[in-house]
Order: structure tokens, then C-alpha cells, then sequence
């Protein structure tokens, strides 16, 4: 069965405060649906918000192995005003028994400071069923409750990338490095690459982000460059966490008699996962879902044709100075976000109903 699960109104707790944002991005704070088990009583979350005792955490009905939704989904054209609107998968064991919502004021649980719980509800297991968490006088939020012991904020970054080497080309230059790797970078999740030309970028958030890669890419090439310039990188390794490495660094001088690498996304001229500048700067981080979907429709779609091809390349060349502007604006960042969820909402239609 499935259970539809919303709240209208905006997540408050018991004092009327809203608590909870966001918009519905994967930098948004977090909501669980939960069975409450034989007692009926909400439990205490365990370590990463994993359910305890008899309570069990309950599936997204669209997201095979996905146990959350996030704050602002399902409500597009207004964000940040502690909405939610989500499906989860409700097995025929617990119709009849009851569920409540727990929301974490973060985008993961092991970055929040407090979670709240919503009223218990019993199902009835119809057809459509649907359920409005919106906090009224008889059924208000806690927001006051304090993380479990061992939830808390990864802050170790993973090692640096090694063999990090710049070669020149024609307008272009040929970046190669080799990812970390061992039980200390499990959580290792891609490099991103910052140029400068004068000096070398001073951290991961200065210069022009020129490549956002994940994990298993360890080539790209710049393209669209002027000759006779000296390019300085610096390739900062991040995890999962949102955790940056100091960075490797190298240089590299444009020259008209170098090589032609001809390929804007390294190697093969195939994928890569990464360059979204644009969509990186308006969500603020490379591991937002909606750059991982946009990145993913690049690799599958566009890149398997000329057509599509011609226009990562252009979109190489002139992205990273468009998104130097948005990255600094807030106001930017949040109109690139509307004209973006449109097409995000259409690509994970289409790829959910291939899968």
C-alpha cells in the first residue's frame, strides 16, 4: 500500500515556531516516515537516524532504498516554508497500525542539532490514502529534542588527490590526478577543480570552479582557454560530508604549437560526471541530487550525439564565468533554481519510468 504524507502548513512546534525549511533540494532538511511497532509509541532514532526498539523506517514508494523525503519537495514554486509532499511505501503488516513523521534540521541526519516528531496516526490502508502532518492544536511538533549519542557532524576531509598534473594545449589544458582511495576515504565522493590565472586559488571556494567530477573520473580537460596564458589549478578531493581536502596543485602555460586534447570531458570524449557548473553554483554543492540528475542526463543524453556534444562544448566555454555571477548571489542562485526544477522534475520522470 502506499501512504501519502504532506504537511500544508509548514512544519511548527509546539509553539507555533516554523523550524524546518528548505526546497526541496538535496541541501534541504529531512523527513522520515516511521511505523511506530506493536506499542504504537515513537522511539528514539538510533545513530544516523536509524530506527530503534519496534519502530521501522518506511521506503519511498519512487526511490527504491530511499528512506527520506526532503523538506520543500513536492512544492516547487514555494520554498522555504516548511512544506513537504511525499509517498511512502507502506507494507500490509502495518496497515492498521500507526506511523509518524521525524524531521531533521539538516540535509543529512549526521549534520543536524535537534529532530522533531510529529503526532502518531493510524492507518486504514484505502486506496489513496493520505495523511496532513500540518501541526494544529491537537496534533503539534516537538522541535526541543536533542540528537541521540553518535550522531554528529562528520568534519575529517578525505586525502588529497595524488600524480595531480596540468599539460598545456592549444586553448585548452589536460588535467590527470589519482583519487583516493582505502577504508579512511570510503566516504570519498568526487574533486573539484578550481583555475585561476595569475596565482593559484586560496580554497575550494575561490577562482572559477572549471570541473565538478565524481569518484571514478580522474581526467578532464579545460577547453575555451587563451593561449599563451599560465592556468593554476588546485584539485580539492570531497566526501560525502561535504568535507574538503587542502588541495593538490599544478600550472600550465597555453601555447598554439601544443596539443589538441579535443575532448571537454577528458579521456574518451564520453561522460565524466561532472562540469555542471552552472547548476553547482545555484545549489551551492556538487553532491546536490539535482546536479547528479543534470550531470547524469549530460553523460546518457547529450553526449551520445554531435548535437549534444556541440553544446557541452559550448556550454564548457562559457558556464564557468556565468557561474562565477550566480555563485555570489543569492537572488541568482535562487531564479537559477526555478528555471532549473522544471527539467530536473522531467528528466527524473522519464528516467523512473525507464527504470
Amino acid at each position: 500500500a502506499t501512504i501519502e504524507v504532506y504537511c500544508s502548513n509548514g512544519i511548527t512546534d509546539s509553539d507555533g515556531v516554523t523550524f524546518l525549511y528548505g526546497d526541496g533540494s538535496s541541501s534541504s532538511d529531512m523527513v522520515q516516515c516511521i511505523y511506530a511497532g506493536a506499542d504504537g509509541e515513537a522511539d528514539l532514532p538510533g545513530v544516523n537516524g536509524a530506527a530503534t526498539d519496534d519502530d521501522e523506517l518506511l521506503e519511498l514508494e519512487t526511490v527504491i532504498g530511499q528512506y527520506y523525503a526532503r523538506i520543500g519537495s513536492g512544492f516547487p514554486f514555494n520554498p522555504d516554508e516548511g512544506k513537504f509532499h511525499a509517498d511512502f511505501h507502506l507494507l500490509d503488516e502495518y496497515v492498521g497500525g500507526k506511523i509518524y513523521l521525524r524531521a531533521w534540521n539538516a540535509s543529512a541526519v549526521a549534520e543536524s542539532t535537534y529532530y522533531g516528531d510529529s503526532a502518531v496516526y493510524t492507518t486504514g490502508g484505502a486506496v489513496g490514502e493520505g495523511k496532513d502532518f500540518a501541526p494544529s492544536a491537537s496534533e503539534s511538533w516537538s522541535a526541543d529534542t536533542e540528537p541521540p549519542p553518535g550522531v554528529g557532524k562528520d568534519e575529517t576531509p578525505p586525502d588529497n588527490v595524488t600524480n595531480f598534473k596540468a599539460t598545456a594545449g592549444s586553448q585548452q589544458v589536460k588535467l590527470e590526478w589519482t583519487n583516493p582511495s582505502g577504508t579512511a576515504n570510503a566516504d570519498f565522493d568526487g574533486v573539484l577543480v578550481r583555475r585561476k590565472a595569475g596565482s593559484y586559488p586560496s580554497g575550494y571556494n575561490d577562482g572559477t570552479a572549471h570541473a565538478v567530477v565524481s569518484r571514478n573520473v580522474e581526467t578532464w580537460t579545460d577547453v575555451g582557454l587563451s593561449n599563451g596564458t599560465t592556468y593554476y589549478y588546485v584539485a580539492f578531493a570531497y566526501d560525502t560530508s561535504g568535507n574538503y581536502a587542502s588541495g593538490n596543485v599544478d600550472e600550465a602555460d597555453t601555447s598554439t604549437d601544443a596539443k589538441d586534447y579535443a575532448t571537454p570531458s577528458g579521456g574518451d570524449g564520453g561522460g565524466g560526471g561532472g562540469g555542471c557548473f552552472i547548476a553547482t553554483a545555484a545549489y551551492g554543492t556538487p553532491m546536490a541530487e539535482e546536479v547528479r540528475i543534470l550531470s547524469k542526463f549530460r553523460d546518457e543524453y547529450l553526449l551520445t550525439n554531435r548535437w549534444g556534444k556541440e553544446f557541452v562544448q559550448f556550454y564548457y566555454q562559457h558556464s564557468p564565468e556565468w557561474a562565477n555571477y550566480i555563485e555570489k548571489s543569492p537572488a541568482l542562485k535562487a531564479t537559477v533554481r526555478c528555471f532549473l526544477r522544471p527539467p530536473i522534475w522531467l528528466i527524473s520522470k522519464v528516467d523512473s519510468e525507464q527504470d
